[in-house]
């Protein structure tokens, strides 16, 4: 009996196991790729925004930034984000590391406080076409000035 139950434990170990190092993954990386996006209306452009500071630079990126990577990877900037005019949008604004904020004036929008590992979701519908600022509202660091970039919304067509 009392073996019995040994490898019992073993076999739930076991499989505890499997699913915290293959499942637990399987199961994030499904909620953002398809939940999430099943959330919002058919065609409504999703974009995953991070803020991030680290050694005399700033920048906003569409790459995930995750403990994994903050430290050696070298994220692409992102200057310029294009959307089509009347598309739905959703930024998903994530801080990286301090407490940031997210704002695009000419769109009234913002700004709104980014807490580290945190994530804002702001929506939005691009009415009109143009190139418009989007930058961090509140002083993060000494390269705070380097957290902005454009949105620029094309005509549709």
């Amino acid at each position: 009996m009392k073996k019995t139950i040994e490898i019992l434990i073993e076999f739930i170990a076991f499989f505890a196991l499997i699913f915290i190092f293959v499942g637990l993954p399987l199961v994030i990386n499904w909620y953002d790729s398809s939940y999430l996006p099943s959330r919002y209306p058919k065609g409504t452009k999703i974009i995953n925004l991070t803020a991030k500071v680290s050694q005399n630079s700033c920048l906003w990126t569409l790459e995930k930034v995750n403990s994994f990577n903050y430290w050696w990877k070298k994220f692409k900037f992102a200057e310029e984000i294009s959307v089509r005019e009347g598309d739905k949008v959703v930024f998903r604004v994530h801080s990286a590391d301090v407490l940031h904020s997210f704002a695009i004036p000419r769109f009234r929008i913002g700004p709104y406080e980014i807490s580290a590992g945190k994530v804002k979701e702001i929506t939005f519908d691009a009415r009109r076409e143009g190139s418009f600022k989007y930058l961090c509202w509140l002083w993060c660091s000494d390269c705070h000035g380097d957290l902005k970039g454009r949105v620029i919304v094309s005509p549709s067509d």
